[in-house]
């Protein structure tokens, strides 16, 4: 079901939802977290997390902005995993929702491609059907350029191959719990 709509359920169905790097993908955030008030029964709690700060993503959303518009990238999408990186972001989210907020923490969440075969295979798995579209609508090659953009990109928010030949990417989480009232 969608994050949004949880009609399938009924009121105060749940001790708990969770979400784990979800609720930046839903179009309806506060809709979603009222619904996930509404499925949980009274003290019941939603836990959340979303990504704050990551290289891996931030370098996605560049080389994908280059590789559509090479002369002036375009504003990122709507919906995007970094929808939430503001502070407070899920705070006023869940005030908005009714929710109350019982614990948030920012943790770090690094990551490592040990190979540049990896980074580009994992570079794949957010955009890959992106860019099989754009294959087909007949951009020739938008894979490869898309994964070679992303390379030549990477040193622009900190990713750079380390002496193993791998590639350290920074990030950091949030996590946050909310309370029914």
């Amino acid at each position: 079901c969608g994050g949004d709509d949880l009609s399938q359920f009924a009121d105060g169905s749940f001790d708990f939802v969770t979400m784990n790097m979800a609720l930046m993908f839903v179009p309806d955030r506060v809709k979603c977290l009222q619904e996930c008030a509404r499925v949980l029964k009274p003290g019941g709690k939603v836990l959340s997390t979303v990504w704050k700060e990551n290289a891996f993503v931030a370098c996605i959303g560049k080389s994908m902005a280059k590789l559509l518009h090479p002369k002036s990238p375009g504003a990122p999408p709507a919906i995007n995993p970094m929808a939430l990186a503001s502070d407070n972001a899920q705070e006023d989210l869940a005030a908005a929702a009714g929710l109350a907020v019982v614990h948030a923490e920012v943790y770090d969440m690094p990551m490592h491609f040990p190979s540049e075969e990896v980074a580009r295979a994992a570079i794949l798995i957010p955009v890959g059907p992106n860019l099989k579209a754009l294959e087909e609508d007949g951009m020739a090659g938008a894979t490869t350029k898309f994964q070679d953009l992303w390379l030549d990109t990477a040193p622009e928010v900190g990713i750079v191959k380390d002496a193993t030949g791998g590639f350290p990417i920074q990030g950091k989480h949030q996590m946050i719990a909310l309370s029914t009232p």
